[in-house]
Formats: C-alpha cells, sequence, structure tokens
C-alpha cells in the first residue's frame, strides 16, 4: 500500500511539473499534453483495478466468516487430562499448561534447559553497516553513503575501506525444539510448536559455557570469550569493541499456558479442513498456486489421504488470477494461542484479526478509486492554470473542490462493490452495504446538484 501511495505520489508530481515547465524549452506543447494524457490513463486504470481488489477482499472475508461461525457451532472444549475417543476427527478446544520431559541441549556452549519448548540462540556482531541520507537542494538531492559500526544480527557485506571479514562469523545463529510437548495427554506437533514464540532470556548462563565455547570454537578470530551478565561475548581485544567481535544471547519458550484449536487425531492433533458449498471455489485457489498448495500439505503434517487437495492436479493448467490466489479465504482451523483463551476467545481473536485485514483493503480500495477520480480531474486543473494572473490560484481551488468530489464519488462505489461482493455469499449482509451504497450515492448526488 505504502508503494502504491507513494507511485501515485510521484505521477501527480510529474503530471504537474509538465504544465508547470511548460515554458522552459521547445517542447513544452508536447509536454503539457503528454502529462495529462498519462494522468488520465493511469486514474482510468486505478479506478478499473479498485472493483477487483475490493471483490476479492470481501468475497475472502465473507466465506471467512461463515466458515468460523460455522466451526464455532461445531467445535467443543475438551478436558485436557485425557483424550475422548468420541472426539476423534472432531474440532476440539483444549487450554491448560504445556508440558516436556525432554531437555534441550546446545552442545557447543553445554547449555542444558529443561521444561521448556523451544531454545534458542541469538547472535550479533558487531561490523559495519552502511546507511545514506539525502543531501542539496530538492532540484539537485544527491545520496550521500556513509558507515557506522553496530551491533547486528544481519550479516553485512563489506564496502570499500570497510572491510566486514567472514572469518569473523565464529557463531551462528541456531533454534532447537523439544520433541515431545504436551498439553495435558495430548500432544503437539511441530507446526503446533513453532507458533510457541513467546521467547524470555535465559538467567543460568555462567562461565561454564564460555568455558564449552572455547573448546567448541578453537579456530576463531576472536581471543576473548566471557559473560557480561547478559551476553556471552567473543572479543578480539578484552576491553573494547572491535569490527568481527561477537555477542550470544539465549532465550527460551517456556513451558506456560496456552490453548489449542484443531481437530483431534488419536492424542495428537491435525487441521480441520473445511468442506462446504464455497471448498471447490477456494480448492482452486490452491491449484492455481502449486507451491503454496505443496507447502500447506508438508507444514501441517498431512498424509496423502488427509491432504484436502488431492483431487486436483497441481500442473493442470489452471488460468492464472492473482486477486484469488493472494485473498485465499480461511481454508483450515490449526490455531496455536500463547494464552489460556476460552473457546469464544479463540474465535474472536481470529475474528479480530480478519476484520482489521479486510478494513485495511477497504480503505485501500477507497483511496484507488479517489486517486483514479483524482487523475482523470487533471486536465481540468492544468488547463485553469494557464489562465493570466489568476491561474495558480484557481488551479488549486479547483484542485481542492474535485478532491471532494472524487471523495464523493468514490465512497458509493467502495460501499457498491462491498455490497455486491456480500450479496453473493451473505445476502443480508449484502443488502444493507447496497443500501449504504444507495443512500450514500443519492446523498453525494444531490450535495452536488444543490450548487
Amino acid at each position: 500500500m505504502k508503494l502504491l501511495l507513494l507511485t501515485i505520489l510521484a505521477k501527480l508530481i510529474e503530471c504537474r511539473n509538465y504544465s508547470l515547465n511548460s515554458n522552459d524549452d521547445d517542447d513544452s506543447d508536447s509536454d503539457s499534453v503528454i502529462g495529462p494524457i498519462f494522468a488520465i490513463c493511469f486514474g482510468f486504470g486505478m479506478i478499473v483495478a479498485a472493483f477487483p481488489c475490493l471483490w476479492f477482499n470481501e468475497r475472502r472475508m465473507a466465506i471467512s466468516e461463515t466458515r468460523l461461525l460455522a466451526a464455532r457451532r461445531t467445535c467443543k472444549s475438551v478436558n485436557p487430562a485425557e483424550v475422548d475417543p468420541r472426539m476423534e476427527d472432531q474440532l476440539i478446544h483444549v487450554k491448560g499448561k504445556l508440558s516436556t520431559n525432554d531437555v534441550i541441549v546446545d552442545p557447543q556452549f553445554k547449555l542444558e534447559v529443561g521444561n521448556c519448548v523451544k531454545l534458542r540462540r541469538k547472535v550479533e556482531t558487531y561490523q559495519w553497516v552502511q546507511k545514506s541520507r539525502e543531501e542539496g537542494s530538492k532540484k539537485n538531492k544527491r545520496t550521500v553513503y556513509y558507515y557506522e559500526s553496530e551491533w547486528s544480527s544481519k550479516i553485512e557485506g563489506s564496502y570499500p575501506n570497510h572491510e566486514n571479514r567472514r572469518e569473523d562469523l565464529t557463531v551462528q545463529e541456531q533454534e532447537l525444539t523439544a520433541e515431545n510437548v504436551y498439553i495435558g495427554a495430548y500432544k503437539l506437533t511441530d507446526y503446533l510448536k513453532s507458533k510457541a514464540v513467546d521467547y524470555v532470556s535465559i538467567d543460568s548462563i555462567s562461565q561454564q559455557q564460555c568455558e564449552a565455547a572455547k573448546v567448541a570454537y578453537q579456530s576463531r578470530t576472536q581471543q576473548y570469550i566471557f559473560y557480561d551478565g547478559k551476553y556471552i561475548q567473543f572479543r578480539k581485544s578484552e576491553n573494547s569493541q572491535t569490527i568481527g567481535d561477537q555477542r550470544v544471547l539465549f532465550e527460551k519458550v517456556a513451558c506456560s499456558y496456552a490453548a489449542i484449536v484443531a481437530r483431534q487425531h488419536k492424542d495428537s492433533f491435525k487441521p480441520y479442513l473445511f468442506k462446504d458449498s464455497y471448498s471447490d471455489d477456494v480448492n482452486q485457489d490452491y491449484a492455481k498456486n502449486p507451491d503454496m498448495l505443496k507447502s500447506f500439505n508438508k507444514f501441517h503434517e498431512l498424509s496423502e489421504e488427509e491432504q484436502p487437495l488431492n483431487q486436483i492436479d497441481p500442473s493442470s493448467e489452471v488460468s492464472s488470477n492473482i486477486f484469488k490466489s493472494f485473498e485465499a479465504p480461511l481454508n483450515y482451523v490449526n490455531w496455536y494461542f500463547n494464552r489460556s483463551f476460552n473457546l469464544d476467545q479463540c474465535f474472536q481473536a481470529q475474528l479480530s484479526k480478519l476484520v482489521g485485514i479486510v478494513w485495511l483493503c477497504r480503505v485501500g480500495g477507497f483511496f484507488m478509486f479517489l486517486f483514479g477520480f483524482v487523475l482523470l480531474f487533471t486536465p481540468i486543473t492544468t488547463l485553469l492554470y494557464y489562465i493570466p494572473l489568476l491561474g495558480g490560484f484557481l488551479s488549486k481551488l479547483t484542485g481542492i473542490v474535485l478532491a471532494l468530489l472524487s471523495g464523493m464519488l468514490s465512497m458509493p462505489l467502495t460501499l457498491g462493490t462491498i455490497g455486491i461482493a456480500w450479496l453473493y455469499y451473505r445476502p443480508i449482509k449484502g443488502l444493507i452495504y447496497s443500501s449504504m451504497a444507495i443512500i450514500s450515492g443519492v446523498a453525494c448526488y444531490r450535495y452536488i446538484m444543490s450548487y
């Protein structure tokens, strides 16, 4: 969205420059014509593109909301202390405290932690980082690059007279996960464990880990290894920071309270896949993107017979549709929450996430209409600019009026597109949005005609 707005702004400035510089050279006449023509074409394209953007956004929301409501009616909360065989392959909600008997070991530092889901080794390197700033006037701007030394987890390349040596990358980042993690009697899958991200620093670091590191990393460029109370420091100089120094921070995800909503599969979980009147339509979204389909089946650990889309041949030729692939609706439930949410809180959290995305896209669609109409009206302000004496003032004033008019035109078009999309999937909501579009359209028409 930021890129889109920046592109629009650049085109508006370009169009204005065409008119402002009309008397500077012999090509002024052609420039003053090309600018408005380009603005009209670009604006028309934005208006046309706004319709499918809004349509597929509402399509995703309509199907996802319908499925969430259906899943909420089906889902049952179960006692995590024991596996209920009657709930096999049913959508269940489990909450409780995670537990594990596994001990995670970092072999290089001889660090052992128990009762945790993950152990993460974060590494930062003191290195040269390239930065830039703009200098000069508006017409003669130039980019100046400069270099600063700072701690960064991102590996930087070498620059002229500022070398970051690869030999200094002694320690690498690492994340280890416990094999057997349970919530009551239910075992978490690798996918669910990957969603546990409440990291906290480990306080039980001592000189013992430093001594182990000296043995593990004998061919290092940093001579000194010590613990400063937070980081294990790898230093070339004991008392000062030098380019190529590293520091290591250990974090863990402790076994705390969590909630899971998924399909019960023996004593573990699998994704709950939706099978409804929208399935064929949604499955085509995944078929259009074989990599997304393959990733989905692998990431959620689905066997061949469990894969929801095995009836679709991913290699078959399906017409590309970027909007549908991007706006694929909710297709499964396999949720992990880092809080002990009850059943209603779990579904409300997912619904809130969807609502936030849909409103962001609605605002984006509205501004696509708005800027599209503003660009369409560019020839009017350009012509007014050439009126002697008052041209500049009239051009700016008319531009403001036309911007307000563009907003009035954009509102009913946005609501109308939303309403039509919901009429197809959820008629009642569609009627509400369509009514709002008609009311706003009539109100804008009367307001405009009153002048």
